[in-house]
């Protein structure tokens, strides 16, 4: 409101100049000496509009500490409650798109060279709980390359790690397995927690995962 306020006073007066898109000298003066002033902080709070962090049943916390906000700077980070950050990558067809694209519909496991078995962990998984994970794979021999070395910075866990993604694109989690049952019981609890759900696998579903 104060910024529309400064906008008004500047055009009193200005009449047929202004109509055309144009402010005399005098005007011009007027919104230097009372709009840069505030700086570009009075609208780009872009560490506060970027830099959320959801601390809920739906975020499964680790030990990482989550950045500090600050006004105008974002810090990117893979953090359990933050915003999944932007990286390039490649598809199959050689087309490019960011990690953003990837998020909107579902859950989405990532991983920087992801171990196979949280593929079909994912799909024990869905088969168990009905609810969409679709697991990507980001490495150089991978469906989906990275373009620089932002995302083995931002996405590479400790081997066997994955990151998994909400459809509202913050993370919810972290995990690491180094088996395939590992991954399947973290995953699977890891979804419960997050859906408010206490449904289990069957037991021939269980035996199936292999």
């Amino acid at each position: 409101m104060h910024y529309q306020a400064i906008a008004e006073a500047a055009r009193v007066g200005e009449g047929e100049l202004f109509a055309q898109g144009k402010i005399s000298p005098e005007a011009q003066l007027f919104l230097l000496q009372r709009a840069i002033p505030h700086g570009d902080n009075a609208v780009l709070h872009t560490g506060y509009q970027l830099g959320t962090v959801y601390h809920s049943q739906a975020v499964i916390a680790n030990s990482e500490v989550v950045p500090v906000p600050e006004l105008a700077e974002y810090r990117e980070s893979t953090v359990p409650g933050v915003r999944a950050p932007h990286a390039w990558l490649q598809n199959a067809a050689c087309e490019r798109l960011s990690t953003l694209d990837l998020w909107g519909r579902r859950f989405v496991l990532i991983g920087h060279n992801l171990h196979s078995h949280w593929e079909r962990a994912a799909r024990s998984v869905v088969d168990a709980l009905g609810v969409e994970i679709a697991p990507f794979c980001v490495g150089e021999d991978a469906a989906y390359r990275p373009l620089d070395a932002k995302f083995a910075r931002l996405y590479e866990t400790h081997k066997g790690g994955v990151v998994l993604v909400r459809p509202d694109g913050f993370i919810a989690a972290k995990l690491l397995a180094a088996d395939e049952d590992s991954a399947h019981t973290q995953l699977l609890g890891v979804m419960q927690s997050i859906l408010g759900v206490t449904k289990r696998l069957k037991v021939s579903q269980a035996v199936a995962i292999a």
